[in-house]
């Protein structure tokens, strides 16, 4: 199941307007890095790898480059009010 949701979360940020706003917004200090976002309140870690042109979630890293947790609300309330 995991793989399924890791497939189609690739497949949303594989598309155009996904690879364009990435390109726009997401700073050069994170290219070529793994972040690992644990999710405590759920069993979920996406390991998220961000390349030059686009994210992309893995299924598995022997490394990362920093890791992130907390609860799904923490989570969710911190990405809602970045700007």
């Amino acid at each position: 199941m995991k793989e399924n949701i890791i497939k189609s979360i690739n497949e949303v940020l594989s598309s155009g307007l996904s690879i364009k706003l990435y390109k726009e917004l997401v700073t050069e200090n994170l290219t070529k890095k793994i972040i690992k976002l644990s999710i405590e309140d759920i069993p979920l870690e996406l390991l998220l790898n961000f390349n030059d042109d686009k994210i992309s979630v893995l299924t598995d890293s022997d490394h990362q480059d920093v890791e992130i947790s907390g609860t799904l609300s923490s989570v969710s309330y911190t990405h809602l009010t970045l700007p």
